[in-house]
């Protein structure tokens, strides 16, 4: 995982526990707070105790954390930090689990769409054969002049 895959998807693990990890709620009722995201919190804080601008940056997170501005100014110094520390990104991409796939598609009209690994897509009128299907007719038109 690159340093920005592992940005996004360590501030994905972390961000619902934020307003417990930004107060001393997090110390006092830390069960609340699963194993790996506060192991992962106290690395990433032990780091930017030794760094002012990202001290200062988790300083504004803390005093407003739904500002956009601030947690975009912590990520971008999560991302310094494990751009410079490959041993520290290490051991927070263990902590994190590996980002889900998701996809997103929207069909208007007649078509298919298939998404993953395996997927298979027909579209109006067509025929999907998984196996043998020879001597067989199949017809998907209109007009069909068969006999019954």
């Amino acid at each position: 995982m690159d340093t920005a895959q592992l940005t996004q998807s360590l501030w994905n693990f972390l961000q619902p526990y934020l307003p417990l990890l930004l107060t001393e709620a997090a110390k006092a009722g830390g069960k609340r707070v699963p194993d790996a995201v506060s192991r992962a919190w106290q690395l990433l804080t032990a780091r930017w105790a030794k760094k002012p601008a990202a001290a200062e940056a988790l300083e504004d997170l803390r005093r407003a954390p739904d500002d956009a501005d601030f947690q975009a100014a912590v990520r971008a110094q999560v991302k310094k930090l494990l751009a410079a520390d490959p041993a520290l990104a290490g051991q927070l991409a263990a902590l994190v689990p590996a980002p889900a796939t998701s996809y997103h598609a929207e069909l208007h009209g007649s078509g298919a769409i298939a998404q993953g690994t395996g997927a298979t897509v027909v579209g109006e009128r067509g025929v999907f054969i998984g196996g043998n299907a020879s001597g067989n007719t199949i017809i998907t038109g209109d007009g069909d002049k068969t006999e019954d």
